[in-house]
């Protein structure tokens, strides 16, 4: 558990009920977003990876089709 998951779960207990919902609310907000920027990052990471791939094989072949025809 990640030391500000413990630190928001115990100010849970001295909050009071509205708080310490808003808080929950808050939390689980947050997490929501920070899943949603991993993933946003991974499909830009593979976008590159592929874009680099592409580019170093057409230097690599100087724009010949080794592999045949990619798009018809």
């Amino acid at each position: 558990m990640c030391f500000l998951q413990l630190q928001a779960a115990s100010a849970l207990f001295t909050l009071d009920g509205a708080k310490g919902e808003e808080l929950s609310r808050r939390l689980a907000r947050r997490h929501k977003q920070r899943r949603r920027c991993r993933v946003a990052l991974a499909l830009i990471a593979l976008l590159l990876l592929l874009a680099a791939v592409a580019a170093v094989e057409l230097l690599m072949s100087r724009g010949q089709r080794l592999f045949g025809a990619v798009l018809r």
